[in-house]
């Protein structure tokens, strides 16, 4: 997601393996196509993490355009069967879901494994997802020095006033406060939990299981298509 998958597009299909490539604009999705990657991930600035400038309604049509006849992903502000429809009409053959996938009792089970979080964790960061409004999820560069968007909190929030000093580039940041977030997380601090999540988040209103999200998701679009096909 952070450059060019070329040289591994070779050796990953030799293995039998599919490759993607996320793209934030017409120009990186052309360059990803151009070295027989399987699908590209056209990913709004909706979409949570690092992410560029350009939305998701404008992005799928011109990089579905662009790279035709390549299998296009939409990615960025997808929460519901609604978006799943939506970004089919653009031209979109899938759609990528993660802030949605955030809010479920699966969601960062393998750190949990690696005793990298635990329910204390895991239930602040439920709550901070349902309770988020529209606006709550904001970009900035005080994680890692790249745009990205993230739970706004007590840590934005600092990094934002007028005396906070400048955020270093990419990976110099994450570097610079890794072991103050991972303090934070340790001491149980919840104002500055937060973390990346998309603008989607206001459509959270429940923890719910990965798979009633996917079947919810799933139902819903076909209900949609079916009204539409009889409209």
């Amino acid at each position: 997601g952070l450059g060019n998958p070329g040289w591994m597009v070779p050796d990953a299909h030799a293995q039998g393996m599919k490759v993607l490539g996320l793209v934030g604009n017409v120009k990186n999705a052309k360059r990803v196509a151009a070295v027989d990657v399987d699908a590209v991930v056209a990913q709004g600035t909706e979409a949570g993490g690092h992410t560029g400038r350009i939305g998701t309604l404008a992005l799928v049509p011109q990089v579905v355009d662009a790279v035709s006849p390549t299998k296009v992903v939409a990615a960025g502000g997808i929460g519901d069967g609604r978006g799943l429809v939506a970004t089919l009409a653009l031209g979109a053959q899938a759609v990528w879901c993660g802030t949605l996938f955030l809010a479920t009792p699966e969601a960062h089970a393998d750190a949990a494994e690696r005793g990298e979080t635990d329910d204390w964790l895991r239930s602040v960061q439920h709550k901070k997802l349902i309770d988020a409004t529209d606006e709550d999820m904001r970009i900035g560069r005080m994680y890692s020095g790249k745009t990205m968007r993230h739970v706004y909190n007590a840590w934005s929030e600092a990094w934002e006033r007028p005396e906070a000093p400048p955020t270093l580039p990419m990976p110099l940041q994450g570097m610079l406060v890794g072991e103050a977030l991972r303090g934070a997380r340790e001491g149980k601090i919840e104002a500055l939990v937060g973390g990346p999540a998309g603008s989607i988040a206001g459509l959270i209103t429940e923890v719910r299981s990965a798979k009633v999200v996917m079947e919810s998701m799933i139902s819903e679009a076909e209900e949609l298509l079916e009204r539409m096909g009889g409209a």
